[in-house]
Formats: C-alpha cells, sequence, structure tokens
C-alpha cells in the first residue's frame, strides 16, 4: 500500500508518472473534465482542490481565478469543490496558500495521491471450503439463517474496477463509472477491486467456487484508482459522492494516503449525511490509520488471521472501528480464477458485507445504528472486556451477533 512506507509511496508515484500513468479523467466524461498528471510528487504538483464558502458570488470565484491565472479541470457540484490546474513554473505552495488566505475559501489543498492495497495472487488448484476459513470465524452460515442480503441495499465498491464477466458475480454488478478513463465500464487492470467485490457477494453455484458474506446485495463498482493502484484524492471524493446519489447505503474504501484531505472529508460528511455507512481500509504498516479510515463517520478496519491474532502489519490508532480477517483471505481475481490476498483491503468488505447484511435485515435503521451494532457485538479477541483497544478496536466482527442484535431474532 501507498502509505505502507514513505520511500516507497514516493517511489509508485514517481513510477507511474514517468510511465505515462494518469491518475484521474480522460476523454469525454460525462462527471468531469480531463484530469492530467505531469510531475512526479506524492500528490499532483500542478493540481490543487478548492473550495469557496457557500454564499460567495460566482464573479467572486471567477475574478480571483483569473487573477491566480488557473484553469478549472474538473468540479464536484455537491461539494461546491473544484480541482484547479495551476500555471507552468508557478510553485503549488504559494498558489494553494494565496486561496487558504482567501476569505471567501473554505479550504485549499494539493490533489494528494493515494493507493490501494494489493490484488490477490492467483491459485492453481480450485477453491476448497476449508480456505474460507475467514466466514466460519465470523460465524457466517448461522448469519445466514437470519439473512443473506437483499436487492434492495446497494452496497457500492469503490477501488481499481472489477472483472464483469465469471466468478458468479453476473447479475449483481451494477457498472458505475471508470473515473480514470472518464467513460465506458469499470474493469479492473489492477486486481484488488475484483477480489473486494468477490469477498462481498460472490455467490456460490452448485458447490463450486466460493461464497460472499452478502450474497443477495447489489455491487455498485465505481473505478478510482488506476492499473498501478494509484489514485487522487479528489477522484476518490467524487466516487463517494456519486455512490451516495446512487442509492449505495454501504460504501466499501479500500485504499488510503498518509495524507488527510478536506474534499474527502466533504464527501464523507455529504454521505453520512444521507444515510451511508462508509467503511475503509485501516492501513498496513502497523502504524497509525491511513485516510480516509482516520476521517470521522468511517469504520476503520484492521486485519486478524486465522488464529484471530492481530495482523502486524495492520495499521492501529484510536480511530480503529474493529478488526476482520484479513490473512491469506480467498476471493476471486481479475483473470477469472481465485486467488488469495493479506490486507487490510481484505477485512474491510467483510465489514461493509455485514453492513448491508444488517440493513438488509433491518432497512429502518439509521447508519449511527448499523455502525453501533456493529461495534457492539464483536468478539473480544483482545480481551478488552468491551473497551476499545487500539490494536482491535472494539473488536473482531461476529455476522451472527450483529444479525440477531438487528433483528431480535436468533438462529
Amino acid at each position: 500500500m501507498l502509505w505502507r512506507d514513505p520511500q516507497l509511496r514516493l517511489a509508485i508515484a514517481l513510477a507511474v508518472l514517468l510511465s505515462g500513468g494518469a491518475v484521474g479523467c480522460r476523454g469525454n466524461s460525462p462527471l468531469s473534465q480531463p484530469v492530467r498528471v505531469s510531475r512526479p510528487s506524492e500528490f499532483l504538483v500542478d493540481q490543487f482542490v478548492v473550495k469557496f464558502k457557500d454564499d460567495t458570488a460566482a464573479e467572486v470565484i471567477t475574478s480571483f481565478n483569473t487573477l491566480n491565472r488557473v484553469d478549472q479541470l474538473a468540479s464536484i457540484p455537491q461539494l461546491r469543490a473544484d480541482l484547479m490546474q495551476i500555471p507552468a513554473g508557478t510553485s503549488l505552495g504559494d498558489v494553494v496558500g494565496t486561496y487558504s488566505r482567501h476569505p471567501a475559501v473554505e479550504f485549499a489543498e494539493p490533489n494528494y495521491i493515494g493507493s490501494v492495497g494489493g490484488s490477490p495472487a492467483n491459485t492453481a488448484s480450485p477453491p476448497q471450503p476449508s480456505s474460507q476459513w475467514a466466514l466460519a470465524k465470523i460465524h457466517a452460515s448461522e448469519a445466514w439463517g437470519i439473512s443473506k442480503g437483499s436487492s434492495s441495499v446497494t452496497i457500492a465498491v469503490i477501488d481499481t474496477g472489477v472483472a464483469l464477466s465469471g466468478q458468479n458475480l453476473q447479475g449483481k454488478l451494477i457498472p458505475g463509472p471508470d473515473l480514470i478513463l472518464g467513460g465506458g465500464e469499470p474493469a479492473d487492470r489492477h486486481g484488488q477491486g475484483t477480489g473486494v467485490a468477490g469477498i462481498i457477494g460472490t455467490a456460490t453455484s452448485s458447490g463450486d467456487g466460493i461464497a460472499g458474506l452478502a450474497q443477495m446485495n447489489p455491487i455498485l463498482i465505481i473505478r478510482d484508482a488506476d492499473a498501478n493502484g494509484n489514485y487522487a484524492t479528489f477522484l476518490l471524493a467524487k466516487a463517494i459522492t456519486y455512490a451516495v446519489d446512487q442509492g449505495a447505503r454501504v460504501i466499501n474504501i479500500s485504499q488510503g494516503a498518509t495524507s488527510e484531505s478536506s474534499v474527502v472529508n466533504a464527501a464523507v460528511n455529504y454521505a453520512w449525511a444521507r444515510g451511508a455507512v462508509l467503511v475503509a481500509a485501516a492501513g498496513d504498516n502497523g502504524g497509525p490509520v491511513a485516510y480516509p479510515a482516520a476521517t470521522p463517520h468511517v469504520l476503520a478496519v484492521g486485519a486478524t488471521d486465522q488464529s484471530d491474532a492481530i495482523w502486524s502489519e495492520s495499521s492501529r490508532g484510536p480511530q480503529l472501528a474493529v478488526v476482520a480477517p484479513g490473512v491469506n483471505i480467498l476471493t476471486t481475481t481479475k483473470d477469472g480464477g481465485y486467488g488469495m490476498g493479506t490486507a487490510t483491503a481484505f477485512s474491510a468488505p467483510f465489514v461493509s458485507a455485514l453492513a448491508g447484511l444488517i440493513l438488509s435485515a433491518n432497512p429502518e435503521l439509521s447508519n449511527q445504528q448499523v455502525v453501533d451494532i456493529i461495534e457492539k457485538t464483536t468478539d473480544d479477541i483482545c480481551k478488552t472486556g468491551g473497551k476499545h483497544d487500539p490494536k482491535c478496536g472494539f473488536g473482531r466482527i461476529n455476522a451472527l451477533n450483529a444479525l440477531q442484535a438487528a433483528t431480535g431474532k436468533t438462529t
């Protein structure tokens, strides 16, 4: 993950930029104008994001932009946030500072680069039921006696896209926008997105393949990360607002960055205010929780292994909400097969799927009630007596306990 190591962060960004990789939108997109990557950095050095205060007159904004010789590349109208391009030879720090000091500006910041976790490695042999240890650990089969999900509760996956055929996902995928290419279906050129979708919702057929946790819930796929697994925070914010506007009640974000982003925070608040449950991977460096997982109103998820031990690389801290299986997780690959993955990126979708099951079983619950149920029905693997622990949050999720609490039913 890009948030794993500072040297790696810079190396990945440099490799993407020098290879001509784009973190942004291209082509004739109905969602945005083209976004260009030009110089190597941990943020896009010729772009910044600005939000003027809601009562700012349009002519004030236009005049100030003209004065500073910046051009609008894209916008998120729901947030009144704009992506701007600075002139060649101009210091991004100077421009951001100038905008930040203007009394009409709510925030101005770089367009930061973040990264996804990693694609699952292909396995040569067919998947065996024993390989899906995670489902047994969280009591999935017992929970399915209460609910396997509902077609009325959509779970959004903001990631690298998805393989749109094979692996028993047909009929439940909702192809959203490809924010990288600016058009077409969100095909997975990296691999993580397909793995995340498989954990959430793969449906078994005649005993073959693997089982996802929320098998009846539609999955809205939004691609905001490129083939190298890199994304820009402006696109993540655009993806979040798109997901909630399309009616997603749960949003999975298996990606993160070391830098907090005001535009992503604004998108999170926008989604939360409209009832969405947001779930994000905590990060994979054993250090502080990454963003947006560390953002208020986001459930930060760490990783455990088959013995219920906390994965050594799972990020930790006061923002960590819960943990879920994330070591040697069997899931789908973009090549049409199955593979194993280890990352908090593969822990988060178990929690997103659980949120989908809870809302399917009791759709009248608010997002805060769903979060409370998930946190209060965990297994106390860190032996804290229900108190928060920075390594495992409030504990490892238990799907059966959660659904019983949501419905009052027992299996």
